[in-house]
């Protein structure tokens, strides 16, 4: 299922369903869903593409993914650290030629450990403004 859920009206203003193998990203580029400026699009990890990602930006469309464990950056600043579970709040640079290209911009890493699972998340988001928490 694929959902596009307006917070102010507290119902979903888009849903498709497809096949379990159908991507996020597919379904957006191949339909007409409505994005609008200021919006939050979560984006499974499977499907990062960042040619999209930097199409969302620049239409003030704000994305949170979970990262992939072999993206490759480089750290060029940090946010303080205040809430619980927030391993590390960092604005990173993408390294590779390709993703570069097709991610110019500096994005912000979250890592996040998970007391009750025990597990490490790492979160990459174009929001700067929010709590990392």
């Amino acid at each position: 299922m694929h959902c596009l859920y307006e917070h102010s009206g507290a119902l979903p203003s888009f849903l498709v369903i497809t096949d379990g193998k159908t991507s996020d990203v597919r379904v957006v580029k191949e339909t007409s869903f409505p994005i609008l400026s200021d919006s939050i699009v979560s984006i499974d990890r499977a499907y990062i593409d960042y040619y999209y990602l930097n199409s969302l930006n620049n239409n003030r469309i704000w994305f949170v993914t979970r990262a992939k464990s072999n993206i490759d950056y480089t750290v060029a600043g940090q946010h303080p650290v205040t809430a619980k579970g927030v391993v590390s709040d960092s604005i990173i640079r993408l390294n590779g030629v390709k993703t570069r290209e097709l991610y110019p911009k500096e994005l912000r890493l979250i890592e996040y450990y998970d007391d009750e699972t025990k597990k490490t998340l790492v979160f990459l988001t174009n929001n700067f403004n929010l709590s990392a928490a």
